[in-house]
């Protein structure tokens, strides 16, 4: 149900397209390019950044989890024909086993011809390596924004578990997840769990248009 809540947002507050305009879709799981169809002149954007990496576990004490990737849904108004870049981050590395800290998720934007940064989901960061006194500090969860003037919804992710003794923090959901076949897509990671175990990658972020 809350999927429809989001869709119905952004459906009552973009443009209407005229009755010749084509209409369709597109999912992004990596990065790529985007041109629009003759006729479209706004586009309904999803972008959700990168999950930062778990960390390592340190001698009994586990990692934080890696924070979720920030989440933005707007309309923004395009060109016919132009072609637009569609970045995709990847999930942040996980710490290596003995303490090391988790990566910071990728970005995930959509970009003008001008390298004008139309919206964009922000990573994760990563979770804290553990150390022989106590558990890792759990990662932040990533924002997010547009250039739409008249409003968007912009979703932080959430901060990673945080470690505690023989168990590694969780990673941080992204800032929605109702609208995804996996929960994994832009979460973060999963920490290590004692010093023997290194942390986990962040998950992806993914971008998806409809007009």
């Amino acid at each position: 149900m809350a999927a429809i809540t989001l869709a119905s947002v952004l459906c009552a507050s973009a443009p209407q397209a005229s009755a010749t305009s084509p209409h369709g879709w597109a999912h992004f799981t990596s990065s790529s390019t985007w041109t629009a169809p003759t006729g479209t002149t706004s586009v309904d954007v999803m972008a959700n950044g990168g999950g930062g990496g778990g960390g390592g576990g340190h001698f009994t004490n586990g990692g934080g989890g890696g924070g979720g990737g920030g989440q933005v849904w707007t309309a923004v108004t395009v060109t016919p024909g132009t072609t637009y870049t569609i970045t995709v981050g990847a999930g942040g590395t996980g710490g290596a086993a003995g303490g090391g800290n988790g990566g910071t998720g990728g970005n995930t934007s959509m970009t003008d011809p001008g390298s004008n940064v139309l919206v964009v989901g922000n990573g994760g960061s990563g979770g804290a390596g553990a150390t022989g006194f106590a558990g890792g500090g759990g990662g932040t969860g990533g924002t997010a924004s547009s250039n739409n003037p008249t409003g968007d919804i912009e979703l932080t992710g959430q901060t990673g578990g945080t470690g505690t003794l023989l168990t590694g923090g969780t990673g941080g959901a992204p800032g929605s997840t109702h609208i995804f076949e996996t929960d994994l897509v832009g979460s973060g990671g999963r920490a290590g769990a004692s010093g023997a175990q290194g942390g986990l990658d962040g998950h992806a972020g993914v971008v998806l248009l409809n007009w």
